[in-house]
């Protein structure tokens, strides 16, 4: 005889004697209507019936056994049980019967249908699992063993739920672009397996407490050369798809030639230093082959009139090819001491490195011999981990491993090459930030990044031509950063800079922009009203209240201490004027790490994965906390 579990285990079941199961259902007579026999009829699931017959048949005897003024709502409180069976045993005679033996599932409510169904979606969603581990036995019987009363769904059900979730994700995504005004978004490219895919996120920042919020919009397939026109197509496409193309701020994108001339050809984006064309490709190609369904069968010189694509370099990687080109090309083409030093110093490196992947004993040795192994993974942290070695056990590893010792005059350039490069490494790490970094931290980086490189110069005694080829890098590719007023408004809106990176001229200046720019903020949102009272009408200064408002505003903003982010949640024009500017991210570094994701789901095994769904599954995965 099999008993339901939600009878087996209900609070009052002693009130009740089980007759018999019929169906789904279970028959009981009730204890406390003898000597009358009353049968009632209950669900296996639910004792809702039972509790009814108590609360509308016995609601006098319940209200005696309750403490405390207890409601018959709250009869399934387990402080009640002990109370009133105990005053039910001395008045009534009650009929025992002897439980079925308890399986572990019993102890805990079995979850529904809906909620393992949900769990089978996030499975397969956040570990991006190849649909047809629903359909192997030990998945099955791992559902079984912990939900026995639920079915798994099928390889088919699954997609179609993918396919619901990522309507839905579209929907909601939509909802949440009406209510902005400012958007920023970032593109790239990423090939694998023989495909290429145009990734495109989108960020902005709550009006209520300027957090970033981002989210994925494409991971589409593109075909043929990259061009720019393509480029500028699918973007265009992209936007207008999600109703943002009006609301985009700016899109950033790297230094690739294809990406730069896309925005220049289409945005009348002036070419600066850094655009490298690609060796196999060439500067005027035009691929026409998937711009007919793209532009609607308008013509591509139609196309350039339509599309709205302002654009922004990525500072990362501008910064990032100050320390990767710009100092190495110095390095390998300047003075000719300071060229023979480097390349005998990053010959015996080379050798030393060399030896350190041969095999297992030779990291044994390594492991031995110093606190960490030596990897080629960037060259200045290899660099950085041979100096934290100390100079004997770094001689005795080379005279072990029959490798060259580096000189004196070689590690004083190891050790100068490091303290050149260690701020610029401590700048992209600030910069490729997401959630708490702006465009506005851009200006004051370099600031300091230059600051530190110039103390940093008067020290060294083997790099200090470096340190000048360094920064005159940095004023070749962000020196024009330093006159975009935009860019100055967003530094200056951070309560962690304000003005204090600036110099006395660069601040008077910056702060007629904020005076400026909060008037012309203030005079947009609170437009003139038609007075009807006589004396209010003849109020003549009423006119110039908003903009003295605004410079008060703005004066208490920069007197203000408090260098936390929430600040700005103080000042509603000085917030309004940080959320305009700071929309925008220095880095297009997040669309990077949707492409990590695409790299777990376009696994080697399952590089026949339809685009359409492959591109699902990302954004899916990525949209995971901004969509339900």
């Amino acid at each position: 005889m099999c008993l339901a579990v939600r009878f087996q285990h209900w609070r009052f079941r002693n009130a009740f004697t089980f007759k018999e199961e019929k169906g789904k259902n279970i028959l009981v007579e009730c204890n406390l209507c003898r000597p009358k026999e009353k049968v009632l009829s209950t669900s296996k699931s639910s004792t809702s019936n039972l509790k009814k017959h108590l609360e509308r048949v016995h609601a006098e005897y319940c209200k005696k056994t309750v403490k405390h003024s207890v409601t018959l709502l709250d009869l399934d409180d387990d402080r009640t049980l002990d109370s009133s069976l105990a005053v039910a045993s001395k008045n009534i005679k009650l009929v025992q019967w002897q439980p079925v033996q308890p399986t572990l599932h019993q102890f805990s409510s079995c979850p529904s249908q809906e909620t393992v169904d949900r769990l089978i979606m996030d499975f397969i969603i956040d570990d991006a699992q190849a649909f047809n581990i629903v359909e192997q036995p030990s998945f099955i019987n791992l559902v079984k063993g912990l939900a026995p009363n639920c079915r798994v769904m099928c390889r088919q059900t699954l997609a179609e739920r993918v396919d619901q979730a990522y309507e839905n994700m579209k929907v909601q995504l939509k909802a949440k672009f009406e209510k902005l005004h400012t958007v920023c978004t970032t593109a790239d490219i990423w090939r694998a397996h023989g495909r290429s895919f145009l990734g495109v996120t989108a960020h902005w920042l709550d009006i209520n407490s300027v957090e970033r919020h981002s989210v994925a919009l494409a991971c589409c397939r593109i075909t043929g050369p990259h061009t720019y026109n393509l480029i500028a197509a699918k973007l265009e496409e992209i936007h207008a798809a999600f109703e943002i193309h009006t609301k985009v701020c700016c899109t950033i994108t790297d230094n690739g030639y294809n990406f730069v001339k896309a925005f220049k050809e289409f945005a009348n984006f002036p070419k600066t230093e850094g655009d490298q064309a690609p060796e196999d490709e060439e500067e005027d190609t035009v691929m026409f082959s998937d711009l007919n369904h793209i532009l609607t069968e308008c013509s591509l010189d139609d196309a350039a009139t339509k599309f709205s694509l302002p654009h922004q370099r990525c500072a990362a990687h501008t910064l990032n090819l100050v320390a990767a080109k710009d100092a190495h090309d110095f390095l390998s083409t300047g003075p000719l001491a300071l060229k023979m030093l480097f390349q005998s110093t990053i010959a015996k490196c080379s050798a030393l490195w060399n030896k350190s992947k041969m095999s297992p004993q030779v990291y044994a040795l390594f492991a031995e011999k110093a606190t960490t192994q030596l990897k080629w993974n960037l060259f200045f942290r290899a660099c950085s981990k041979m100096r934290s070695i100390p100079e004997e056990v770094l001689h005795n590893i080379c005279d072990g491993l029959n490798v060259e010792r580096l000189g004196e005059t070689e590690l004083t350039f190891l050790d100068e090459y490091c303290s050149i490069m260690e701020p610029l490494a401590c700048a992209l790490d600030i910069l490729q930030g997401e959630s708490k970094c702006f465009i506005g931290y851009l200006l004051p980086t370099i600031s300091a990044l230059q600051t530190k490189l110039g103390a940093v110069k008067h020290k060294l005694k083997c790099a200090g031509p470096m340190a000048d080829a360094v920064l005159a890098a940095l004023q070749k590719r962000f020196g024009t950063c330093f006159e975009d007023c935009k860019l100055i408004l967003a530094s200056i809106t951070i309560p962690q800079f304000r003005m204090r990176w600036m110099n006395e001229q660069s601040a008077e200046q910056a702060y007629g922009y904020l005076l400026s720019e909060t008037s012309l903020t203030v005079s947009e949102t609170q437009a003139p009203e038609m007075d009807t009272d006589d004396d209010e009408f003849f109020q003549f200064d009423s006119c110039n209240k908003p903009s003295l408002g605004s410079e008060d505003e703005v004066f208490q903003f920069f007197r203000d201490g408090d260098k936390t982010l929430s600040c700005v949640l103080k000042y509603p024009v000085i917030k309004q004027v940080f959320i305009t500017y700071n929309t925008p991210l220095p880095s297009s570094a997040p669309v990077e790490r949707m492409f990590s994701i695409g790299g777990r789901v376009l696994t080697p095994l399952r590089n026949q994965l339809s685009d359409v769904l492959f591109e699902k599954m990302v954004l899916l995965r990525f949209n995971k906390g901004e969509v339900n």
